[in-house]
């Protein structure tokens, strides 16, 4: 869901549980839902390129990897 011009989530995006890798690269996100947290299964999640002002507050607690200020992907495993 990268370069899709998002401003929000909606509050219930927590609800996709099944989830393990998240890419909201290059959005206008300034904030996350706190349903965030429901996202157990999460194993990486790309925010970089978006409008944050601080550091993504709420996840606490999450065993996922935050790419949040990097300009460049890292590469997939192989």
């Amino acid at each position: 869901m990268n370069d899709c011009f998002f401003e929000f989530l909606p509050a219930n995006f927590g609800r996709m549980s099944q989830l393990e890798v998240l890419e909201l690269r290059d959005n206008q996100l300034q904030t996350l839902p706190k349903s965030m947290r429901r996202l157990t299964l999460l194993s990486r999640l790309d925010l970089g390129g978006n409008l944050f002002q601080d550091w993504v507050c709420g996840l606490n607690g999450t065993n996922y990897v935050i790419y949040l200020l990097s300009e460049t992907r890292p590469s997939a495993p192989t």
